[in-house]
């Protein structure tokens, strides 16, 4: 018979029942025509079992495991999000079950509770119908009459690699987890007594530790390094032997003590003594003996975990879902680790020895101590949303594959970018992660529920991670009764969403630290400062885990396809779309409809489990980094996985991280076009709106324009004159060349309100109509930028009186005196070749953001 390979898939499957009756289970879509018989499977657990396969050789919607399978899962599985149909049948014609005959989960399972489909086809008294399960991933269990037992089976996403991204993802959530525990206080004491009530409290939470202190093989390789260098002692032993093989070299100081049966003897041998021998003697064995306070905790904790298995062995024997699986196979190891005959001769513990170097340091000890106190403070952790991917039956991937991407963000946040976590107002519900103000351990992680941690970054920057944030309409227009108006109208001001509402999985807002409240941090106070003056930011980020293949969520790379191929992908795209409710490029649109109708927000984002060597993809609205939509891999991966996948997953958080570095800084960037979009819209939004059919919009200042709108006055500095203009912070320039002449035809300076008074204008308080002053060198670039306070024309007297020259020194009769209070830095130096004659005084006005479109000096003078 040929052996099978693990898995293999198959068409159609039959049960061969007792009496003649045979269950089969098939695909909808599967034609009889493209199905033959295969060689009887002969599995223990399903004996009778026959598979068919297609003549076409195409692979089948149902899998059986039939040599190795994956940890905690059953040898068979369907796929969710696909019908399958059923039937009982008699090859004698004998009278057939009824519908109602046939039950299980699936036909058991609450209206809605994990979106199941299952009913009859044709007359409710045969034995013929169809189930479909959607949305669910575990186990699911058929009972048939004529057999013995409920067939029990696995619902499996169509991702080929969901077992391992499963095990893995468990694995690193559960590596957060016990940081935390660590983190939180240790406990002091510990019972050894075997409390029931309590040892029930907190089981699932125990077990996940446990699967994730022993995953991978780790039970075998603690015990291996234990076994290699195990803690020993040193005993003695005596034992009655022939004097001529005995050794006892303590003979001579007490004859009597060690020697029995004495007997006369005229030998003079080592043992005679006046006359007589002894017969025996006590012979002194030393041996080595593992019955220590370190091999004993050992024992006791690997009996603790096989007590856990079995407390979840014997809350999940009915459903014998995943967490019945793997509590089965972790009994089965722990019962071959016990059984070695190192355990032979280890005692009961009594006092768990702390102290010990042994248990403290060596490899095997130190971990499997670890992993017991790991299990004691489990159930201290009290993680709201757990059950949503973990409930003893249900393997819900996607959802875990939010919460491991919740932690990975947090990582990036604080170990790769060094942020520095703020704890949130003390007792505020919401907070995602744990405090202990109120004495509450917890994880507040829960689908449709909002959560958030709070980061400060440089201590500049406040950054507000949540999770689950709903955005809805924010409505200012009320009628006379005070009620809000029957209008479609949002106020665009203020934050959320313009139209209905929308929950990202996840949200990153960022705004100045200067917002922020002060002393205990109220979430709130700080984004609402930030949002009235427009200095807030939101990039929004969606877990997609069926994703494998990008082009599953951006559509095709247009560039890699021929016009004919563009055509034809989006004559599909529309034919689905109108079709049904389906999208091929859903997800891009999802990210594309967050950043419209979201206010403020930078930018939308795909999180997906790929396996491609790209670690992000982006696509920029304009040439800056946002605004913008995009994709980013993050696959999980375990300490174990090859050199190739964990490089991928580190360049995927190292990608992560350095768009993450260059959103915030960009975001905070005056000069940036993305800035001024940001101030000039907060203006406008700020004005009177236009009122259909009504009178004229009343003139409104605009107020503080953005950097790079200013206007720049570029000058040239001798360099005989850099540091006095420094020191001064001043700079002249000519104005009228002799007298009679008209000063310089430049708008250097704004009128307030009319025309300033001769004395008004002496005192300076004309208002300078530009902002920045840029000084430049013989080298053609520019040297400092200085924020402009006063200009004013004077007499050449009162340069010379500045700098303290003499009046031949000067040619001109009177100067534009510019004053300047502020100065910044600038780097790298900008090229101002072309835009100012080096060997003259004069100057040049024009706005900052023509000097920023140069870019910097590469090649010195």
């Amino acid at each position: 018979m040929t052996s099978l390979a693990a898995p293999h898939f198959f068409w159609k499957i039959c049960f061969e029942l007792q009496e003649g009756f045979v269950f089969s289970i098939w695909e909808e879509d599967a034609s009889s025509k493209l199905l033959r018989e295969r060689e009887l499977l002969v599995l223990d657990e399903y004996p009778g079992l026959r598979g068919f396969v297609s003549s076409a050789e195409k692979i089948g919607p149902i899998g059986i495991y039939c040599d190795e399978k994956p940890e905690g899962a059953h040898r068979l599985f369907f796929y969710e999000n696909t019908t399958y149909r059923w039937r009982i049948e008699h090859t004698s014609h004998k009278t057939l079950p009824r519908y109602d005959d046939v039950g299980g989960s699936l036909k058991d399972s609450p209206k809605g509770g994990r979106n199941v489909l299952w009913r009859p086809i044709g007359l409710e008294n045969e034995p013929f119908g169809e189930f479909r399960v959607s949305n669910y991933l575990g186990t699911a269990s058929v009972r048939l009459p004529f057999w013995p037992s409920p067939i029990y089976f696995e619902i499996q996403s169509r991702k080929i690699n969901y077992h391992e991204d499963y095990r893995n993802m468990v694995a690193d959530v559960g590596r957060h987890c016990t940081q935390l525990l660590l983190d939180w206080e240790t406990p002091t004491s510990f019972r050894l007594e075997s409390d029931a009530d309590k040892d029930s409290e907190g089981l699932l939470e125990k077990f996940f530790f446990l699967r994730h202190a022993l995953a991978n093989d780790l039970l075998e390789i603690h015990f291996e390094n234990i076994a290699n260098r195990p803690h020993a002692k040193l005993l003695k032993e005596g034992v009655w032997l022939p004097a001529g093989l005995a050794n006892c070299p303590k003979f001579a100081s007490n004859p009597l003590k060690y020697g029995r049966n004495w007997r006369p003897t005229d030998d003079e041998g080592v043992f005679q003594v006046s006359g007589i021998t002894p017969v025996e003697l006590i012979h002194e064995r030393k041996y080595e003996s593992y019955d220590t306070p370190p091999n004993r905790f050992i024992r006791f904790a690997l009996n603790d975990f096989r007590d856990v298995c079995e407390h979840v062995l014997e809350r999940f024997g009915n459903s014998q879902g995943p967490a019945y699986n793997e509590a089965l196979e972790l009994r089965d190891k722990l019962d071959t680790v016990l059984a070695k005959p190192f355990f032979d001769d280890v005692g009961e513990l009594s006092r768990i020895a702390f102290e010990n170097q042994t248990l403290q340091r060596r490899d095997g000890y130190r971990d499997i101590l670890g992993a017991w106190l790991l299990l004691q403070n489990a159930a201290k952790l009290n993680w709201h949303g757990k059950d949503d991917f973990y409930d003893g039956n249900n393997r819900d991937a996607a959802t875990l594959y939010e919460f491991w991407l919740y932690f990975v963000l947090r990582e990036v946040l604080q170990k790769e970018m060094g942020m520095k976590e703020i704890l949130p107002e003390a007792g505020k519900a919401g907070s995602a992660m744990p405090f202990r103000d109120d004495g509450v351990n917890g994880i507040n992680l829960r689908r449709g529920e909002e959560s958030v941690s709070v980061y400060e970054w440089e201590e500049n920057v406040r950054v507000h991670l949540y999770y689950n944030r709903s955005f809805s309409r924010q409505v200012s227009v009320s009628d006379e009764s005070g009620e809000l108006a029957k209008s479609y109208r949002s106020d665009p001001r203020k934050g959320g969403s313009y139209s209905r509402i929308f929950r990202p999985d996840f949200t990153l807002v960022f705004f100045p630290a200067t917002y922020a409240s002060q002393g205990k941090v109220k979430v709130a106070e700080g984004e609402k400062k930030a949002e009235e003056q427009n200095a807030i930011g939101f990039l929004h980020f969606d877990a997609k885990y069926r994703i494998e293949d990008l082009t599953e969520a951006l559509g095709m790379d247009e560039e890699k396809n021929s016009e004919n191929e563009k055509r034809r992908f989006l004559d599909n795209e529309r034919d689905e779309t109108k079709a049904g409710n389906t999208y091929r490029r859903g997800d891009l649109y999802k990210m594309h409809t967050y950043n419209d109708a979201i206010r403020r927000t930078a930018g939308s984002y795909v999180f997906y489990p790929g396996k491609g060597s790209e670690g992000k993809t982006e696509f920029c609205r304009f040439e800056e980094i946002v605004p913008g939509v995009g994709a980013f891999r993050m696959l999980p991966t375990s300490p174990f996985s090859s050199g190739q996948e964990s490089a991928n997953a580190q360049s995927s958080r190292l990608a992560l991280k350095q768009f993450l570095e260059d959103v915030l800084r960009h975001h905070s960037n005056r000069f940036s076009r993305d800035f001024r979009i940001r101030h000039w819209t907060g203006t406008i939004l700020g004005e009177t709106a236009a009122l259909y059919g009504g009178s004229p919009n009343p003139e409104i200042p605009i107020g503080k324009e953005p950097a790079a709108d200013a206007g720049c006055l570029l000058g040239y500095v001798r360099p005989e004159d850099e540091r006095l203009f420094k020191s001064e912070k001043i700079f002249y320039f000519h104005a009228v060349e002799k007298p009679g002449d008209k000063p310089l035809d430049f708008p250097i300076v704004q009128k307030t309100s009319g025309s300033p008074s001769k004395k008004e204008a002496q005192k300076g308080q004309n208002v300078p109509a530009v902002k920045y002053f840029w000084g430049h060198n013989k080298r053609k670039t520019l040297s400092w930028l200085c924020e402009i306070d006063s200009i004013k024309l004077v007499h050449v007297s009162d340069i010379c009186k500045i700098t303290g020259r003499k009046r031949k020194d000067h040619k001109a009769e009177y100067y534009y005196l510019v004053r300047w209070e502020v100065d910044e830095n600038v780097a790298p130096e900008v090229s101002v070749e072309g835009l100012a004659d080096v060997r003259s005084g004069k100057i040049k006005i024009f706005p900052i953001s023509e000097l920023f479109s140069r870019g910097p000096v590469l090649n010195g003078p």
